[in-house]
Formats: C-alpha cells, structure tokens, sequence
C-alpha cells in the first residue's frame, strides 16, 4: 500500500463513519490477512496468546465506544476511527518495512509484529477524551485496563513489558527524544527503540497529513473543549499546527521515509507557513 493507497483508506473509514460502521474488529481482522495472517495457521503458544488477546481487545474497543456513542459520550478524536486509523496506519507501515527487509507480505507475523499490533490495539483502550496533565498520564489507564486482559490470555511477561512500554511512549510529548534516539543506528525491528517509533508514527500518522490530519485537529479541540475552552482553541492556529509538525509529527523510520510521509509533511508545514 504507498501513500496515496493508505490516504484512500483513511477517507473510506470516514464515509462509513459513523453510520454504516463495520466494527472494530473488522478492521483488525482486515489487518491481520494483509499481514499474512490465515484463519488456519498454526501458532505458537505465544503468539496464539496475543492473537487471542488482540481479538478480544478490538471487540472491548468496539463494544465501549459503542456504549459510549449511544450515551453521547464517545470522545471526537480518541474513538473508534482514530484506534481504527492507526491500525491500518501501523499495518501499512509494517509491510513497508517488510520490504525494506527483503522479506514478503505474506510472511507470519513475527514476534515484534505480534507485540506492535497488540499494543496500538489498545492504545487508546477506555481513553475518556481528556488530555494529558503529566507524561503518559492516559496511556498509563490504558495500559492498566489492557494489562488484566493480557494477563487473562496468558500473554507472555516479555511481550507485555514490550506492549506496555510502546503504549507510555505514545505520549506526543516523548516523540522527538525516541526518534532522535534510533537515528544513530541501524533500524531493526527487533530492536525495542525502532518499534517505538514505527507504533508513534502509526499513532499519529493520519493526523499529520493535510486535509485529513487538519479536520482530525478540529475534532481535538471539539474533545478537549468539553473541559478546557482556552486549551481547546489554541489547537486551531496555524503556528500551533506548524509546531505540532515540526515537534511531533515525526517520520523517521525506513517504512515511513519509503512512503515519503515526512516529504509531504514538509511540504504541508512550508505551505502553512507561506500562508500565515
């Protein structure tokens, strides 16, 4: 899938949204068969537990914003489409890096895979529509109702740490030091730092594309308006999405900068710059 391809699935998730949605866990199920995933492949025990963990994450995610929206309470940005949006951001991703590996799109997921599509799964697991008042405040009650649920399938003790460490980095405040950090090396998924930032691009991916990524700011501060009016509206200027870019739309990965994300971010941030 290149970029035009993953900017087109975006728009068709929001032609679906909300009215004809097809559900959470079809859209996880999409991603596991483009990633080489069969209904009959054998597992090991260890990736069967984060398989099964993973369906039963994506019908909590589906069954609490459901709950929510029939409430009129399901939040403007961290819903359904945004979890949504990164999976399918985070399975574009992980084919791209597929092929920068020289490895098919067909492969069985490896282990870091397994691990990096649980954890974007619940990211954003029961997330109230707040925002963060200290580092990976949110993330943290993510991971705490996502932890019972691995530990009820068995998920092996590394790749909760694994999990539960790429979820607390999907604070924006914590991008630009991860990124700054693989730079020096080579990049190698089995590497904990270069999974961290495939999973912090897949979270903010689609909001980092023009059009898209601007209605995604508006539906933000229509969140965070609920609680803080000043805070909400300061989302809206332009040198706030300039900065918002320049500081935390980052894309550094081989998979990223072989889909030519941050060349078009680039582009955007020149033009909204030109325009001010």
């Amino acid at each position: 899938m290149n970029l035009q391809q993953l900017r087109q699935t975006f728009l068709n998730l929001r032609m679906r949204w909300p009215q004809t949605w097809p559900g959470f866990e079809k859209v996880v199920d999409s991603a596991l068969q483009q990633l080489g995933h069969t209904s009959d492949q054998a597992l090991t025990p260890r990736f069967q537990a984060m398989h099964a963990c993973i369906q039963d994450v994506a019908q909590k995610v589906e069954a609490f914003g459901n709950q929510q929206a029939r409430l009129g309470k399901e939040p403007d940005y961290h819903n359904r489409l945004h979890i949504s949006d990164t999976v399918v951001a985070l399975t574009t991703l992980l084919l791209q890096q597929r092929a920068v590996d020289h490895r098919s799109a067909r492969d069985p997921l490896s282990g870091p895979e397994w691990q990096m599509l649980l954890a974007i799964c619940g990211h954003d697991l029961h997330h109230n529509g707040g925002f963060n008042r200290f580092t990976s405040d949110l993330e943290a009650q993510s991971l705490a109702a996502l932890k019972p649920v691995m530990k009820h399938h068995g998920v092996w003790e590394q790749d909760q740490a694994a999990v539960g460490h790429f979820i607390l980095q999907t604070d924006p405040s914590l991008v630009k030091a991860m990124h700054l950090q693989v730079r020096s090396a080579p990049f190698d998924l089995k590497d904990l730092s270069c999974q961290t930032v495939l999973i912090q691009e897949a979270d903010i991916l689609a909001s980092a594309l023009p059009q898209i990524g601007e209605d995604l700011t508006l539906k933000l501060s229509q969140e965070w308006a609920k609680l803080d009016t000043q805070k909400s509206q300061s989302l809206l200027s332009v040198p706030a999405r300039v900065y918002f870019l320049r500081e935390m739309a980052l894309f550094s990965s081989p998979a990223s900068q072989r889909l030519g994300i941050q060349k078009l971010v680039d582009q955007h941030m020149a033009a909204l710059l030109k325009s001010a």
